[in-house]
């Protein structure tokens, strides 16, 4: 996880950091942390870029020169989907947060148990929008695919073939280690050959699955596990 604590008093910067240290040791989590002094900072350090490194932004509202909630709408142009908290003197200098959709804010001076509470708030948040991804080690080299775009895995041999629309990717490995890695993305077993991506699944009969138009077989032993799996994903979504 990514975080970036923008505000122009160095001061609060080094608050803000030792608290999410403190958090960090406490909840056992993983944050790297990126500071900037002024929005400008931010904003021209990735300006060529077509996004914005960051799940979680820090913002001060009240800084000179460009203000946390305009350097927010200048993110927003890039990142529609990462997680804005902002920091204040003033409760009512975060009523137009709705307008880069902030998830909440702090009053300064910041005291660390609301931090906490907020922080934890954010980080949720992050992780539900954050699109998980497999990596994928090929004779070719190293593949990041996001998960949601993975129809099926099916095992061929000693290896695996990890099918998307665009293209397949073939490497070695174990089925039960993909299906480690997957059953809580989506992915259901029907077959001892197939893992599937239930989001997928556009006709599901006694003997086999459509996947858009590609028919495979469902495994005696794995139906009805696989056919709860796609009832639950039809009523939940």
């Amino acid at each position: 996880m990514r975080l970036a604590i923008i505000d122009d008093e160095l001061e609060v910067r080094q608050k803000l950091l030792s608290f999410i240290e403190r958090f960090c040791e406490e909840h056992k989590k993983d944050i790297k942390v990126d500071m900037f002094s002024s929005g400008e900072e931010l904003l021209s350090r990735y300006e060529e870029e077509s996004t914005y490194p960051f799940d979680i932004f820090l913002f001060d509202i009240e800084m000179d020169g460009l203000n946390g909630l305009e350097t927010a709408k200048k993110v927003r142009e890039k990142n529609q989907t990462s997680v804005i908290l902002f920091i204040t003197n003033m409760a009512q200098y975060a009523v137009n947060g709705y307008e880069v959709e902030a998830i909440d804010y702090v009053l300064k001076p910041v005291g660390y148990i609301d931090f906490s509470v907020k922080l934890e708030k954010a980080l949720r948040k992050a992780d539900v929008k954050k699109p998980h991804h497999v990596i994928l080690h090929t004779k070719d080299g190293i593949t990041n695919i996001v998960t949601s775009k993975l129809m099926y895995v099916e095992v061929l041999s000693h290896d695996l073939i990890y099918h998307t629309k665009e293209k397949d990717y073939r490497l070695r490995g174990r089925m039960k280690d993909a299906q480690e890695e997957l059953s809580s993305h989506g992915f259901v077993r029907i077959h001892k050959s197939y893992l599937v991506n239930v989001g997928f699944i556009s006709t599901f009969r006694l003997t086999e699955i459509i996947l858009e138009d590609i028919k495979l077989p469902v495994g005696r032993a794995y139906k009805e596990t696989a056919m709860e799996a796609y009832m639950k994903y039809l009523r939940n979504g």
